[in-house]
């Protein structure tokens, strides 16, 4: 999410760090008059040393501002170096344009940025990187490189020093290789840039021409996991490269820093308190942030989880000896599961993938390499969009746009199988589901009802859609017309998890965090009145099914309990917006809103005969979620095993 606002907390932060280092000193911040090596410590000064080419005679006095020349080669270098850097372009579901950032590449597959600029995989999964976004000598535009990122390949970010590493694809869409933009290497150790020290930024401001801050730009100091200086950026330039003289990197530019004033409201440069009706130009911006390369690499240490792969990757941009799932006690291992990545066939055309989406003889597996999922506006709503390393389109990039069709395409299937069993005859057992997701997650997942599909004695004509409110399923009552008309067995039902976390929701159900809170009491008010809205919304589907067909068996289920992730847009990002960070006290609490929704269900169904709960609580193991709230294929296997007995069970 792309994030340029002066009165957020991560900008009050920001600004309670600039005060410490200007302890008071007049506006607009000179070079101190101290000396760096009165104010740095011994051991970044060593590193400082230890960096400078042994050839650059003047390095040691700029480092220590005492002589501001620089060899002529300095701008040659920079050229190269600035050939890494690129522009991202954040996009939409529909590849409408949201906003710019900046990024630069590690190693020749992986680019650093800002976690507010690529958040999440599906953010990344949309984006666009665009190189020699630029003027040449003569001043006329360079024909500009676009890449896609592959964040299925790999994608880390973090959220508290903002950063965030994807992968991206070998080759641009007119086949210019990646390899030739360069990396910028990470320097691990403390002490590239010193107190005092000029800085300079390549950078695509508000999603501009590439351009430099070059000099008069000092470092201010060092706080924590961050540096401040003084150097033109505006929005855009946030995930940019901050050098210094020997063009090594410094930090990642994430922010500018606002003035505020005692009461800790922003403040505009004609010194009133600043509002969104003046604009941020308006804002009195006094310094800027970026994470610290050396607080960088030391938090991906941290992590004891590596995958191998991921490992590999990491070493190629200087970030050696990590520590991967694969050297813990196993008891000590918590699978997280990469995002499937089958063996696809070789590319096609924009046109050949048309005709693949109408041949009667397509299944959804033929179609899987050819999409991927993205966040859609509903939690249990998958929505796709083309996979476009795979379809070409000679038109650029006009084909990725979200696939509005999926769930319509993947019902039109589902409903001549269930035609070919009723014909050919073996009597199945006929059943009708209405459900969301978790009844049918086009292409990707064999979801539950790919599942019991696959039982040569069951029937399903499935009017499953990702999305749907049980509300909405309610009011189109597409569910007592196929009743009506099919006369089936049993009916399923998968409805509640859109009303309960769909569009942010989660958030505003839970308490914010207090050191002294129980899991069980995080659910709030409004969580209470939603069970209420869900337990009338289910007795009344319940109410119309019997009235219709009174001896119709209907299972309905809660889910299992989902697994939160740090940048999960449906549980992890809601909880963390009410300050619930531990991934402990998460899990926990998501544990207890389940529990909550499974006891109300199993009361409901108690109202009527021939209503069934199945509790699906503790079905799927932790190494088989594939995100936050769906399971992978074999996770929903459990699942459809535990309606398959049920049903099985029935005397039908």
């Amino acid at each position: 999410m792309l994030d340029s606002r002066p009165d957020n907390p991560p900008s009050r932060a920001a600004w309670e760090r600039y005060k410490r280092l200007s302890a008071g000193k007049p506006r607009p911040l000179a070079p101190p008059a101290p000396a760096a090596a009165e104010i740095e410590t011994a051991a970044r000064i060593a590193t400082r040393m230890r960096v400078l080419n042994p050839l650059d005679g003047l390095g040691r006095e700029r480092a220590f501002g005492t002589n501001d020349l620089l060899p002529v080669n300095y701008l040659l270098l920079g050229a190269r170096v600035a050939r890494a850097v690129g522009r991202l372009q954040v996009r939409d579901l529909a590849g409408r344009h949201q906003g710019f950032g900046t990024g630069f590449l590690i190693s020749p597959s992986l680019l650093l940025t800002n976690h507010h600029v690529l958040d999440t995989v599906e953010v990344a999964s949309r984006s666009l990187l665009e190189f020699d976004v630029e003027e040449d000598e003569q001043f006329r535009p360079r024909l500009r490189r676009t890449f896609r990122l592959d964040p299925l390949r790999f994608f880390h970010s973090d959220a508290d020093l903002d950063f965030a590493i994807v992968a991206v694809v070998s080759r641009s869409q007119d086949d210019t290789p990646l390899a030739g933009y360069g990396a910028l290497g990470l320097i691990e150790e403390s002490g590239k840039a010193l107190v005092n020290e000029a800085v300079s930024i390549v950078q695509h401001p508000e999603g501009s021409d590439k351009q430099i801050a070059l000099r008069n730009n000092h470092v201010l100091g060092v706080l924590d996991d961050f540096i401040q200086y003084t150097t033109d950026t505006k929005t855009g330039s946030s995930g940019a490269p901050v050098f210094n003289d020997q063009w090594q990197v410094v930090a990642v530019h994430r922010r500018s820093v606002a003035r505020r004033n005692e009461r800790g409201e922003v403040v505009a440069r004609d010194g009133r308190v600043w509002d969104e009706s003046m604009g941020l130009d308006e804002v009195d911006w006094v310094s800027n942030e970026g994470v610290r390369i050396s607080s960088l690499v030391a938090r991906l240490r941290a992590k004891a989880d590596w995958a191998p792969a991921h490992t590999t990757l990491l070493a190629e941009a200087g970030i050696r000896g990590l520590r991967s799932a694969a050297e813990l006690e196993p008891t000590a291992v918590v699978a997280r599961p990469a995002l499937p990545r089958p063996l696809v066939p070789a590319g096609i055309s924009l046109a050949q993938f048309r005709q693949l989406v109408d041949s009667p003889n397509t299944t959804e597996a033929d179609l899987a390499p050819y999409v991927q999922p993205v966040a859609g506006p509903r939690a249990f709503d998958p929505v796709f969009r083309l996979n476009t390393n795979l379809v070409f389109d000679p038109r650029g990039f006009e084909s990725d746009a979200a696939l509005t069709w999926a769930n319509d395409w993947c019902r039109n299937r589902r409903h001549r199988a269930y035609r070919r069993k009723v014909r050919d005859g073996g009597n199945p057992i006929r059943i009708v589901s209405e459900g969301d997701s978790w009844f049918q997650y086009p292409f990707i997942l064999d979801d539950v009802i790919d599942h019991l599909m696959a039982e040569p004695d069951l029937a399903v004509l499935s009017l499953d859609a990702g999305g749907d409110l049980i509300s909405g399923m309610i009011a189109s009552g597409e569910y007592l017309t196929a009743i009506e008309a099919e006369q089936p067995s049993v009916f399923l039902i998968s409805g509640g998890g859109n009303d309960m976390v769909g569009d942010g929701r989660l958030s505003s159900r839970l308490h914010a965090f207090a050191p002294d809170r129980r899991p069980q009491d995080y659910p709030n008010a409004e969580f209470d009145a939603f069970l209420l809205e869900m337990r009338d919304s289910y007795r009344r589907l319940f109410a119309s099914v019997k009235a219709l067909v009174p001896g119709i068996h209907i299972f309905c289920h809660a889910y299992d309990y989902p697994r939160p992730r740090a940048g999960g847009d449906w549980l992890g990002q809601p909880m963390r917006r009410n300050g619930i960070t531990d991934e402990t006290l998460q899990l926990q609490v998501m544990a207890v809103v389940m529990d909550r929704v499974a006891a109300l269900l199993a009361g409901v169904v108690t109202e009527f005969s021939g209503v069934t709960f199945l509790d699906l609580r503790g079905r799927v193991a932790p190494g088989e979620w594939y995100d936050e709230l769906h399971p992978t294929s074999r996770g929903f296997k459990r699942v459809a095993d535990v309606f398959l007995h049920a049903i099985r069970g029935l005397s039908i």
